[in-house]
């Protein structure tokens, strides 16, 4: 994906320089953040790996797509919980994993 952003000259000085920004686009970005979105949204079917593959990503980018939908809304939810009781529901997962071995 290309994309030609218009720049603006200053009426006062005459620079050529002021860019058009887009919400979706980090300033650096090479994909946007709803493609980000359709990525992490692909690996709650298949795994990482299927997913990078079929996209022609690398598995990083992947895994940095999903990280950058899902660490939010875990900060989010988990703000409010005192340490005690983060250890105790993260003691729960790990017991339900060790049962399912």
């Amino acid at each position: 994906m290309y994309n030609n952003k218009k720049r603006y000259r200053c009426t006062h000085c005459g620079k050529r320089g002021i860019s058009e920004e887009y919400e979706s686009i980090d300033t650096y970005a090479r994909k946007t953040n709803r493609y980000d979105q359709h990525i992490a949204n692909e690996t709650t079917t298949k795994d990482h790996s299927r997913v990078a593959k079929e996209n022609d990503l690398s598995y990083t980018a992947v895994e940095k797509a999903v990280s950058q939908q899902i660490d939010p809304i875990i900060e989010k939810r988990t703000k409010d919980l005192d340490d005690e009781h983060v250890l105790c529901l993260f003691g729960q997962v790990l017991k339900h994993v060790m049962e399912d071995r």
